[in-house]
């Protein structure tokens, strides 16, 4: 990290904002011809944390984000970013400590990326040095002299994160960034991102249907179906709902479910499937079904998936 830019850091850090929260929004909502594609969601994004925003196509992300931005108007419920209520008056100053990359990249692809790079240093505004830092953040240095439509699908999501930081903004607001990359792509901006609130002082909103990227990301997280927020809280809350179950094959199941019926047993092609249990309880469930001559071939214990957890909040598949 260069000398100005951590300067710059450190004496972001000693300001203490008014609140913890670098977004928060208060039934914040959007209809269009009275069908609502988000409604009355309660955000609330820590600053200096990696917020995932995770839910099915279609669930309501992308418009969220394009009203915290003040691209789509709110029908309705009021929204807050670093501490200031997002209006008419608060909105440049706002916006001036925010970049974004909604959707997908904005570039032109007959420059080079140095000179797409320019083009954003003059709309901002901003000094040479913060364009240089943003380039080297997404370690860009080298391919800045080729032509855009020359790039790959990854670098060009990189000059596009690179623009979103040109304006070195303490917010950074990033949709679906890794969609359609390949594996080595994905990591590389997944690497990317986890680095920005350690290094570079900034919050970052990260929004994906892929929840195991989600997983390996971020801090806390946010679920939204249908346009209704149906969990927030931290990774490790999420994980509290993977629940340990215990899952006993036998000579004959369907009976087995019958003697173990006060378990509440699920019957599956696998065997039985119980709900966590205590050492004791797994005890008196094997003498009953030794008692009554049905031999147990495997006990095994599973955990629910995220993918299973996110299935039961909002009743669809999600992508792997």
């Amino acid at each position: 990290m260069s000398g100005w830019f951590a300067k710059m850091i450190s004496e972001r850090e000693e300001k203490q904002m008014q609140t913890n929260y670098m977004i928060q929004t208060h039934q914040l909502s959007k209809a269009y011809k009275g069908s609502y594609v988000v409604n009355q969601i309660d955000l609330a994004v820590k600053e200096y944390e990696i917020y995932g925003f995770l839910g099915p196509n279609g669930a309501g992300k992308s418009t969220t984000m394009k009203m915290l931005l003040g691209l789509v108007q709110p029908t309705g419920g009021s929204l807050s970013i670093m501490g200031m209520p997002f209006n008419h008056q608060n909105r440049i100053p706002i916006l001036r400590n925010v970049g974004a990359l909604i959707e997908s990249p904005s570039y032109y692809g007959h420059l080079t990326g140095k000179e797409n790079m320019q083009i954003v240093r003059t709309l901002l505004n901003v000094p040479q040095k913060n364009i240089d830092e943003a380039i080297r953040i997404v370690r860009m240095e080298k391919q800045m002299q080729k032509k855009v439509r020359q790039y790959s699908l990854g670098m060009k999501q990189r000059l596009g994160i690179a623009m979103a930081l040109a304006g070195m903004p303490r917010l950074l607001i990033l949709d679906e960034p890794i969609n359609g990359l390949d594996p080595a792509g994905i990591e590389e901006i997944r690497e990317l991102i986890c680095r920005l609130p350690g290094e570079y002082g900034m919050t970052v909103m990260i929004s994906s249907h892929l929840l195991s990227e989600i997983e390996q990301t971020a801090a806390a997280i946010g679920i939204i179906n249908q346009g209704e927020m149906i969990f927030q809280g931290s990774m490790q809350d999420l994980n509290s709902r993977r629940s340990p179950q215990l899952q006993i094959q036998t000579q004959n199941n369907r009976l087995a479910a019958e003697l173990l019926w006060q378990y509440q047993p699920e019957l599956t092609e696998n065997g039985c499937l119980f709900p966590y249990m205590h050492n004791s309880q797994i005890g008196q469930a094997i003498g009953t079904l030794y008692e009554n001559g049905i031999e147990v071939y495997r006990i095994q214990e599973k955990q629910r998936s995220l993918e299973e957890v996110f299935l039961e909040l909002t009743g669809r598949e999600v992508a792997l």
